[in-house]
């Protein structure tokens, strides 16, 4: 992690390959929450690193079937949700607040890679995982609803919450792009990609 605040580097801390795509995230205290794969003998096992703002480690965690891919989003309390092949909730401090560690068998590997997740202002958490998206009570990890499975592990990009709340929008890569029910899951309206990859 580097940190730079008008144009001087403040510091340094090496904590390995970070995060391909999202990057760092702040905590409401100031921390800053990074993920990275220093040492990591499995490509499928990550580290989250809780950094002060002077740049001291507070905490880390290893987290498997998470990759490089994969990056933090943080509440307004302060809760860390990361969303690999598994989801992670740990509080400020550190300690695990809940985590899903089970998923389904499926017939093609379902790898950690680019999934990802968007939080909403009432307590929603919606995780985007290759065959799933699922919205998840944010404070517990109970799932609300489960949306349409996607056939080709497709869902990989974040999903995005309108500023009513009300529809989330999420695209199955290469394929369409969707608005649904915030509260229910139901698609409300698809529109296929005209230039599918």
């Amino acid at each position: 992690i580097s940190v730079v605040h008008g144009g001087d580097l403040k510091w340094r801390l090496p904590i390995g390959r970070a995060a391909t795509v999202g990057g760092p995230a702040q905590g409401p205290d100031g921390t800053i929450y990074a993920m990275g794969e220093a040492g990591e003998p499995d490509s499928e096992v990550v580290t989250l690193f809780a950094v002060s703002e002077r740049g001291e480690i507070l905490w880390k965690r290893r987290l498997p079937q998470a990759d490089g891919s994969n990056y933090t989003v943080v509440g307004p309390d302060g809760t860390v949700y990361v969303v690999g092949q598994y989801v992670y909730a740990f509080s400020a401090e550190g300690s695990l607040r809940w985590s899903i560690t089970t998923r389904p068998a499926e017939p093609i590997p379902n790898f950690p890679d680019f999934h990802s997740c968007a939080l909403s202002g009432d307590g929603v958490l919606y995780a985007a995982m290759g065959y799933d998206l699922l919205a998840l009570r944010a404070t517990d990890g109970d799932t609300l609803w489960v949306g349409p499975r996607a056939a080709d592990v497709s869902w990989l990009l974040p999903p995005t919450v309108s500023a009513d709340r009300r529809t989330l929008y999420a695209k199955r890569t290469g394929k369409a792009q969707y608005a649904l029910d915030a509260a229910t899951g139901v698609a409300r309206w698809s529109v296929r990609d005209p230039h599918p990859w």
